[in-house]
């Protein structure tokens, strides 16, 4: 049994210690410069390793020179086996109102090596419910949106484009 604890802690060590000291900071701001041929940009934003995750406080989206949303808080949670990033509370600009209620409680992406083959997105809001997978391997996308009064409400285009299933549910189902 003892034989088996010390390369156990050592491992344990290993990992904690490649996690701790990943550079995060500079990890992000090699993103944001992939981003740029796609046109998106992160602006005005404060950027603090806590250690074990990424902080993002306080800053704008852009897409062209377009203001798409102003968020909070970004967490980035780089574990090795489970890796997260969740954006936490944000609002959409007065621009994008016409496609989408303003208001977001929270969207999140993760991936986990227990489940490799998928990366999982959840989110809600004033929108309603979000949930979805992306089959990184088959290539497909599917989204399943439970709207909420103020969505249908304002009947946006886009939700046209979505497939009603049973429950009042939409489903968007597509490939890459």
């Amino acid at each position: 049994m003892k034989r088996m604890k010390m390369p156990l802690i050592y491992t344990l060590a290993f990992f904690v210690f490649v996690i701790v000291f990943l550079p995060k900071t500079a990890l992000y701001y090699k993103a944001e410069t992939l981003l740029e041929p796609f046109k998106v940009s992160v602006a005005s934003e404060t950027v603090k390793d806590r250690g074990f995750d990424l902080v993002l406080g306080k800053g704008a989206l852009y897409y062209e020179d377009l203001h798409v949303a102003d968020f909070s808080k970004i967490t980035v949670t780089p574990w090795i086996v489970f890796n997260r990033i969740r954006v936490a509370p944000f609002v959409f600009s007065s621009e994008m109102e016409s496609f989408i209620p303003k208001n977001v409680s929270s969207f999140s992406v993760q991936y986990s090596l227990l489940d490799p083959l998928h990366v999982i997105i959840d989110g809600s809001g004033a929108f309603g419910t979000l949930s979805g997978t992306v089959g990184l391997t088959d290539r497909n996308i599917t989204i399943d949106l439970a709207p909420s009064v103020e969505l249908t409400a304002k009947k946006p285009f886009w939700l046209k484009q979505m497939r009603r299933v049973e429950g009042g549910a939409y489903r968007y189902e597509t490939t890459y």
